[in-house]
């Protein structure tokens, strides 16, 4: 199954860790405001791991992949994004385990966002060709920082390997563990990235909660970079690593009115 192509990459206010499609429902429904900037993604977590039956560390966040395609929805005011992470990103290897995520995603999906510090661009190329309406997210996690010293400019020189490959970039020291981000450093790599590739649409993610939108604020990050993509995962969970619905409609209802206020 080929994704249906976007027009364009609207900005999204997303939520990850999604395992059963009344969760998506429960989450967004009556909860999305007129007039809104930014749409709903809703993201789904897979690895190598689970394509081969086999469990995760979180194993509460990682739903069977024969059951990923009914959790999405079909609504215009949503992207359903497949995160993938692997420990085989060898060239030839990706785009065979890539094959078998669009596949699992179903009709419904819109995207696959890359869990992989740097991932091949050979893989990437030859994704882009096959599923040339597949939105991509490039996940810049604490791994990929760390390769380039954290350091605003090389990041936005080795996102630029990207250009036309990936269509989001994703700032995300956290990657799923809650730790807060720094403001003052993403703000700077966005303008590093920015000043050399335009075109790529920006995100961030980590530390981030229903009631916690602070570090939106600093730098400052949101009113410099208002139609920016934000993301969060263990924030949404209890203390057993179960989704808790009432705590996603709480983030998008105050994340929706956080960005309003940039307007």
């Amino acid at each position: 199954m080929v994704p249906e192509p976007l027009v364009q990459n609207p900005p999204y206010i997303g939520m990850t860790g999604f395992t059963d499609q009344g969760q998506v429902i429960g989450s967004i429904e009556d909860n999305i405001p007129e007039g809104h900037t930014h749409s709903v993604m809703v993201g789904v977590l897979a690895s190598l791991e689970t394509l081969n039956g086999r469990l995760e560390k979180l194993p509460e966040r990682y739903p069977k992949v024969q059951k990923i395609k009914d959790i999405f929805i079909k609504d215009s005011k949503v992207l359903n994004f497949i995160h993938y992470s692997t420990t085989d990103p060898t060239t030839n290897s990706f785009v065979e385990q890539v094959n078998r995520v669009v596949e699992i995603g179903g009709k419904n999906l819109h995207g696959i966002q890359f869990n992989v510090a740097w991932p091949s661009v050979l893989a990437l190329e030859t994704i882009r060709v096959r599923y040339p309406g597949l939105k991509i997210v490039l996940q810049v996690g604490s791994p990929a920082m760390a390769e380039v010293m954290n350091e605003p400019g090389m990041i936005a020189s080795w996102v630029g390997h990207y250009k036309s490959l990936v269509d989001y970039v994703l700032i995300d020291p956290s990657c799923g563990l809650a730790r807060d981000f720094d403001p003052y450093l993403v703000l700077k790599t966005f303008q590093a990235i920015k000043w050399a590739h335009p075109s790529f649409s920006l995100g961030v993610a980590g530390g981030l909660g229903p009631d916690k939108f602070d570090l939106l604020s600093l730098g400052p990050l949101i009113s410099s970079y208002p139609m920016m993509s934000i993301d969060v995962e263990s924030k949404l969970r209890d203390n057993n690593d179960k989704f808790v619905v009432e705590k996603a409609r709480r983030y998008l209802a105050n994340a929706f009115v956080k960005f309003n206020k940039t307007r």
